[in-house]
């Protein structure tokens, strides 16, 4: 059996810890990543409440933000990722998050311009113009909700109907 992703990323974290050197973990799955990220998380923060927490704390909130600008609904995945990535999370010789690099490798740009038929938008668009005034639309010339076109073709208001979960 493959090793839990939680034992996989204690074994990560306390060989760094030991050794003193670099580690790495190489993901397919959206989900994993982000359940070694926050064990890391957790691992690395021995006081909450310290000065390291506030940054560990900050992660996924910044993580979800990003995610935005790259994930989709689709009709198998409600948050789909676009997109490929490179994350570089930084400790200190005691083990405490330091800092965190993100790099994207791939995205599908594509969709920015001109969505396939059928097909969702990055939820950014949907977030941007479920928070736009409604001066801000009349300037931008988006018309009722239901027909909003971000961009052309596409015709949906977040979340789309076909992106819903039935």
């Amino acid at each position: 059996l493959l090793p839990h992703i939680f034992q996989l990323t204690n074994n990560v974290y306390y060989h760094m810890r030991r050794t003193g050197q670099g580690q790495s973990m190489l993901f397919r799955c959206t989900e994993n990543h982000r359940l070694a990220i926050k064990s890391l998380l957790e691992l690395s923060v021995s006081n909450p409440g310290k000065k390291g927490s506030k940054l560990a704390s900050q992660v996924p909130a910044v993580k979800f933000v990003i995610e935005m600008f790259r994930n989709t609904h689709t009709l198998f995945n409600l948050n789909a990722s676009h997109f490929g990535k490179y994350t570089e999370l930084q400790f200190t010789d005691h083990g405490r998050l330091s800092g965190i690099k993100t790099l994207d490798c791939y995205l599908e740009r594509n969709r920015i311009v001109a969505v396939p038929s059928g097909k969702c938008n990055f939820h950014i668009f949907y977030y941007l113009v479920a928070g736009a005034s409604p001066e801000e639309r009349q300037h931008l010339h988006l018309q009722e909700k239901s027909a909003i076109q971000i961009p052309r073709p596409a015709q949906y208001w977040y979340p789309p109907k076909q992106c819903q979960r039935q």
